[in-house]
């Protein structure tokens, strides 16, 4: 078994575990707004019609939509994500640099698609992989939200083009 099958294993173990983690979380979630709604209607109706906003560095932003209204634009849209967030995580190396969507011309076995960071880095200690963007997996999986949500709503709310691996 290659380095990349054993990964794909890996990860596939990872969500399968996430997975089960955020259902009950979800479940959790909804036990304690229904017992809010009993308790406090009317001040859970307000929550509810305010903006959804992230907490960033202990301040709470307003979350920005995906722009995209098509899959060409999504795919485009998480390049430069993808690109932004190795830059900022390996600031000046190779790996920040290289472009690493053509699963053909840098195999997904590739060293070029690792970087280790020091203990001074962003998320120090870590091995980082580089998976690509427009990969056939993430084309599927963004035509895979299309066709269930719809073109505009199925990219507006995709969040999980773009990826890495940390460990």
């Amino acid at each position: 078994m290659g380095a990349a099958e054993t990964t794909t294993q890996l990860a596939l173990a990872v969500e399968d575990l996430l997975q089960s983690e955020i259902q009950a979380s979800a479940e959790l979630c909804e036990a304690a707004w229904s017992l809010a709604e009993e308790k406090e209607p009317g001040e859970c109706a307000r929550l509810r019609s305010m903006p959804s906003q992230a907490c960033v560095h202990g301040q709470l932003l307003p979350k920005e939509r995906q722009g995209a209204s098509t899959i060409q634009e999504l795919l485009s849209d998480a390049k430069e994500a993808q690109r932004l967030l190795k830059r900022t995580l390996a600031p000046g190396s190779r790996w920040a640099l290289a472009e690493l969507n053509d699963s053909g011309t840098v195999l997904p076995e590739d060293r070029r698609r690792s970087w280790r960071s020091g203990q001074k880095h962003l998320a120090p200690c870590g091995e980082h992989y580089d998976p690509g963007v427009g990969t056939d997996q993430s084309e599927q999986h963004a035509r895979n939200l299309v066709a269930k949500h719809g073109e505009l709503a199925g990219t507006q709310s995709t969040a999980d083009v773009a990826n890495l691996m940390y460990s």
